[in-house]
C-alpha cells in the first residue's frame, strides 16, 4: 500500500477518488460536481489530475477483482455472504 503523507492533498484526492467509483461506474455529474463545489481548487490538483487518480484506482481493481468486493451485503432480510 502506497503511504501518502497525513492529510496530504494526494491523500485526499485519492480517498475522494475512492468513493467517486465505489459503485464501480463514474457518473460524470459526480466529476461536475466536484468542480463546481471547488474541490480541485481546494486540493489544489485539476481535473484531470483527479480523473487520473480514479482511473488508476479502476484499473488496480480490475487487477484485483475481489479488492473493492464487499464481503457480506445488506438485504431486506439482514446481511448476506456476497
Amino acid at each position: 500500500m502506497r503511504q501518502y503523507l497525513p492529510n496530504s492533498a494526494e491523500a485526499i484526492a485519492r480517498l475522494l477518488a475512492m468513493f467517486v467509483i465505489t459503485d464501480g461506474n463514474v457518473d460524470p455529474r459526480e466529476i461536475d460536481l466536484l468542480e463546481r463545489l471547488h474541490v480541485y481548487d481546494m486540493l489544489g490538483i485539476g481535473r484531470k489530475q483527479f480523473t487520473r487518480y480514479w482511473s488508476t484506482i479502476a484499473t488496480i481493481s480490475r487487477m484485483k477483482p475481489n479488492m473493492m468486493a464487499p464481503s457480506a451485503c445488506w438485504t431486506r432480510n439482514g446481511w448476506k455472504s456476497c
